[in-house]
């Protein structure tokens, strides 16, 4: 299984750097400050922050409408440069799927904070329905592969331009 996820990671690297038309730097750092699996920077901005990653996957093949997971409290730690990535992987076609759920970390605490206010805030659970077709309060998060890079590539436009 762990094989399995390295693998994922890999592909999502190069679907970035495909997509970001080599514009951008990926890569899975030594030191992990916020429990991230890549860290990514613009070429030529390296005094910047770079945007962080934790990816979240669902090995498929599965019957599953809906990815679940869920998080410890203490594990969805917020930073206005830390996101959630949410991809289902095919392993008998080994390809990520289509589309993929790219959350701010702060949002993703929203939701999961709201979707879960029944429970005794221990244990926070996401629930993301697969594909594009079925909206939910996940769905604007909502992005093809093939747009991956170039949407971190103008996350990371966005940030230098706050600055």
């Amino acid at each position: 299984m762990e094989n399995i996820k390295e693998d994922i990671k890999e592909k999502i690297i190069d679907l970035i750097s495909i997509s970001s038309l080599g514009r951008l730097i990926i890569f899975k750092p030594e030191k992990k400050v916020f429990g991230e699996d890549l860290s990514i920077a613009k070429r030529a901005d390296y005094n910047e922050e770079n945007i962080l990653i934790k990816v979240i996957s669902l090995i498929k093949p599965s019957d599953s409408i809906v990815l679940i997971k869920d998080f410890l409290k203490e594990d969805i730690r917020t930073n206005d440069n830390f996101y959630f990535l949410f991809v289902c992987f095919d392993v008998i076609k080994q390809k990520i799927e289509d589309y993929v759920w790219i959350i701010p970390s702060l949002k993703l605490k929203e939701l999961a904070m709201r979707d879960n206010s029944n429970q005794n805030n221990k244990i926070f659970t996401v629930k993301i329905f697969l594909g594009n077709k079925k909206k939910d309060e996940y769905s604007e998060f909502l992005i093809s592969v093939k747009n991956l890079g170039k949407f971190i590539f103008n996350l990371a436009n966005l940030k230098k331009n706050k600055k």
